[in-house]
């Protein structure tokens, strides 16, 4: 049976090998990363790769490997509840979880999800007094420019979130109390985890 630490090491070979398939996407994934929080990041960039004019930001990632004697449709992952404020500290992230089975060779499937800082912030509101809380994760598709699209729509939504993640957040029910006219204006995109956006305006 393969020690965690080896399982970890073949999914995150799996990712790379993914990632750098791409056009635009490059992964700098450490087998042997001892970084506390991540396991390596993405660099994102606009036109041909490895050129740092061409450098649109880096993507912080999380690897984990689990073994199932079966393949999933979506898979369900636990992380503990204080890593939500270091991942909000750092602008959000992407996280893998690596299914394997080992046959004769290693068959795998990729799941991935994109956690922004408001996303982030609204999980950790929802489950605090918990030790851990649990996110749904989708399957990576074999079209990779759905990555890099998905990718450089993080950056961009990141940065904007990031600036404001630790304002005091207004409620709508404060703002109509005093019947005043209230007009609400939002940029943002959606991931395939995302947290209802009416809800975490209105949450109370």
């Amino acid at each position: 049976m393969k020690s965690t630490t080896q399982i970890e090491r073949i999914a995150a070979n799996f990712v790379r090998s993914y990632i750098d398939k791409t056009d635009k996407l490059r992964s700098y994934i450490d087998d042997n990363d001892k970084t506390p929080m991540w396991d390596g990041s993405i660099f994102v960039y606009r036109d041909e790769p490895d050129k740092n004019k061409n450098l649109e930001g880096v993507v912080k990632t999380q690897i984990k490997g689990k073994t199932v004697t079966k393949f999933h449709n979506k898979e369900k992952f636990s992380i503990p509840l204080f890593n939500l404020e270091n991942y909000m500290r750092g602008a959000g992230l992407i996280y893998f979880v690596v299914e394997l089975i080992k046959e004769e060779n290693w068959n795998y499937k990729i799941f991935y999800t994109l956690l922004l800082p408001i996303e982030l912030k609204s999980l950790w509101k929802k489950n605090k007094g918990r030790s851990e809380v649990m996110i749904n994760l989708f399957p990576l598709s074999s079209q990779y420019s759905i990555l890099e699209e998905e990718l450089r729509d993080f950056l961009i939504n990141s940065v904007k979130q990031q600036s404001y993640i630790n304002t005091p957040t207004l409620k709508l029910k404060d703002a109509i109390s005093h019947d005043e006219k209230v007009v609400l204006e939002t940029e943002f995109v959606t991931t395939k985890n995302s947290c209802n956006l009416w809800a975490a305006i209105t949450e109370r």
